[in-house]
C-alpha cells in the first residue's frame, strides 16, 4: 500500500500534461487511493477472521493488480480515479497483516513482528519515491502502473508459494478434514460445527463489526485517529520535498535520492528498538524475583 501510494507521486507531473489537467487534479488520484484504503481495510478485515487470512490476502492482491491494469490502459483520468480508489478499497493488507501476528505471536512477543511490519511499511513509502524519480525521467508514466503491477504479481506469488494459512479456525477445520480423510470419524472444526451458509443478517453483522468496535471501545477509536493523522502526515511529508528542494536546485532524480537517509534511519532505529526489547527480555528473565508476604 505505501509504495502504491508513494510511487504515484511521480506520475502526477506528467499525467498532468498528457491529459491536459492541473497538478492538484492529478492529485485526486491519490488522494482517493488513501481514502478508499481506509474503509478497505475495515471491510476485509472480519472477513479475514471468518475465511482466513490466506484467501482474503490472495483475492485482496488479485484485485489491487487488476485496477493496475485499469490504470495503465486508462483513456482518460476518470479512469485513473475510478482505478485508484478500487485499489484502496480491494487493499487488505494493512488490518489483516496485524491479524496474521496476533495469530502466531503471543502477546509479549508481539513487539518483535510489529517492528518489522512498521519497517517495511516505512520503507515502502520511501523506496517509492527514490525509485520513482528515474521512472518519471526515463519512462512514460503509465509504467507507473506496471512497475506497481509486476511488483503486485511477484508479492502475490511469494505469498502464494510461501504464507501458510494462520487463522486458528481455519487451521483447526482443516486438521479436522485430515483426520476424517485418514479415517477418523466424528473429527470436526469450530467453523464446520457452525456450519458453512451465512444469513444476511450475520453478513451485516460480520462487516459492520469493526465499525461498531470504532464507535464503541474508545482504544481503538483513539488508535485509529492516531494512524489516520500519522498516515496524514507521513504522504503529506513526502509531496513537500519537490517543491522544498527545487528551491535548491535538485532535479526528479536528486529529490528522489534525498529519501535515502529515511531508509537508513528507520532501519537503525527498528535495530535499537529491537535491542532493547531484547534487554527488557533478558532482564525479566534473569533478575530474581522477589515475593512480599503480607
Amino acid at each position: 500500500m505505501n509504495f502504491n501510494t508513494s510511487i504515484y507521486a511521480n506520475a502526477i507531473v506528467p499525467m498532468a500534461n498528457h491529459f491536459s489537467i492541473s497538478e492538484a487534479t492529478a492529485r485526486l488520484g491519490q488522494m482517493s487511493f488513501l481514502i478508499a484504503y481506509a474503509l478497505g481495510s475495515e471491510l476485509w478485515a472480519p472477513w479475514s477472521e471468518e475465511l482466513g487470512r490466506w484467501p482474503v490476502m490472495q483475492l485482496s492482491l488479485l484485485l489491487v493488480n487488476i485496477w493496475q491494469v485499469l490504470c495503465a490502459l486508462a483513456p482518460n483520468f476518470s479512469y485513473i480515479v475510478a482505478g485508484r480508489t478500487l485499489g484502496g478499497l480491494s487493499s487488505a493488507g494493512g488490518s489483516v497483516t496485524m491479524g496474521m501476528i496476533a495469530d502466531m505471536w503471543e502477546p509479549d512477543q508481539q513487539q518483535y513482528a510489529v517492528a518489522f511490519i512498521v519497517l517495511s511499511s516505512v520503507a515502502g513509502s520511501v523506496v517509492g519515491p527514490i525509485a520513482g524519480g528515474f521512472m518519471e525521467v526515463r519512462l512514460h508514466w503509465r509504467w507507473n502502473f506496471w512497475i506497481q503491477l509486476i511488483l503486485g504479481a511477484v508479492v502475490q506469488l511469494a505469498h502464494f508459494l510461501l504464507v501458510p494459512e494462520t487463522r486458528s479456525t481455519i487451521v483447526l477445520n482443516n486438521l479436522a478434514k485430515k483426520q476424517r480423510k485418514s479415517g477418523v470419524a466424528n473429527v470436526y472444526g469450530p467453523l464446520e460445527l457452525r456450519g458453512s451458509s451465512l444469513t444476511f443478517k450475520e453478513v451485516i453483522t460480520i462487516w459492520v463489526r469493526p465499525f461498531s468496535m470504532f464507535v464503541r471501545e474508545p482504544i481503538v477509536l483513539f488508535l485509529s485517529l492516531l494512524s489516520g493523522f500519522s498516515d496524514a502526515l507521513i504522504f503529506t511529508f513526502l509531496e513537500s520535498f519537490r517543491p522544498v528542494y527545487s528551491r535548491w536546485g535538485f532535479d526528479t532524480i536528486q529529490t528522489g535520492l534525498a529519501f535515502i537517509p529515511y531508509v537508513l534511519f528507520p532501519m537503525i532505529c527498528s535495530n535499537m528498538l529491537l535491542t532493547s526489547f531484547n534487554t527488557e527480555s533478558w532482564l525479566a528473565t534473569s533478575l530474581p524475583i522477589f515475593h512480599f508476604s503480607q
